[in-house]
C-alpha cells in the first residue's frame, strides 16, 4: 500500500543473514541480544510485508519474531510483535483473532508504551467488531498507560509510544462511527 515491498525485500535479506549468525558458536549474552535484534527485524519486516499486501509472508515473519522474542526472553519485543500481528488481523477482517493474539500481551513488567499499544490494538479490534463500550474502555486504558511513558527509559523500553495513538485512531475510524 505504501511502498513496503522494497523495505520487505531488504528486511528479509538482513533477517536471513542474522538468522545464519545464530547458528554460530556464540556466548549466551550475545545470543540473547542477537535473538532480540533478529526478532525486532522479523517484526519490522513482517510489517513491511503487511504493508506490501503479502499477508501470508507477514504472518510467517510475525511468528518468527515471536519465536525470537521468546528465545531472547524479551517481553517488550513479544508484545510489539503481537500488537503488529493483531493489527494485521484487524485489517484482514479477523478482529476476533486479533483479540486472541493480544489477550495476554500486557505482562506486568511491560514498558508503558507497549501497554498502551496493547490496549490500543484491543480498541481497534473492538471497534471493528462494532462494540463501542469495550472500544472506549480500551481507549481509556491506552491513555492511562501512555501517561506513564518516560523519555528517560532505555530506548528499547520506549520504542513504540507512537503505536498507541495509531491503534486508537484506527479504533475511532469511520468503521466505528458508522456503527454508532
Amino acid at each position: 500500500r505504501h511502498g513496503g515491498r522494497l523495505a520487505a525485500e531488504q528486511g528479509a535479506a538482513l533477517l536471513r543473514w542474522a538468522l545464519r549468525l545464530l547458528h554460530g558458536d556464540l556466548p549466551a549474552g550475545v545470543r540473547l541480544r542477537l535473538c532480540a535484534a533478529a526478532g525486532y527485524l522479523a517484526d519490522r519486516t513482517g510489517w513491511a510485508m503487511f504493508d506490501a499486501g503479502r499477508h501470508d509472508q507477514a504472518q510467517a515473519l510475525f511468528r518468527r519474531g515471536l519465536e525470537l522474542a521468546d528465545a531472547a526472553s524479551d517481553i517488550d519485543l513479544r508484545a510489539q510483535v503481537l500488537c503488529d500481528a493483531a493489527s494485521q488481523r484487524v485489517f484482514l477482517g479477523e478482529a476476533d483473532q486479533a483479540l486472541d493474539l493480544v489477550h495476554d500481551a500486557d505482562a506486568p513488567d511491560l514498558a508503558p508504551a507497549l501497554v498502551a499499544a496493547v490496549h490500543g490494538v484491543r480498541a481497534e479490534a473492538h471497534a471493528a467488531l462494532g462494540d463501542p463500550r469495550r472500544t472506549w474502555v480500551e481507549i481509556g486504558r491506552a491513555g492511562r498507560a501512555s501517561s506513564c511513558f518516560s523519555l528517560t527509559a532505555p530506548p528499547l523500553r520506549r520504542f513504540a509510544p507512537s503505536l498507541a495513538p495509531s491503534f486508537v485512531g484506527s479504533a475511532l475510524s469511520e468503521r466505528f462511527f458508522s456503527r454508532m
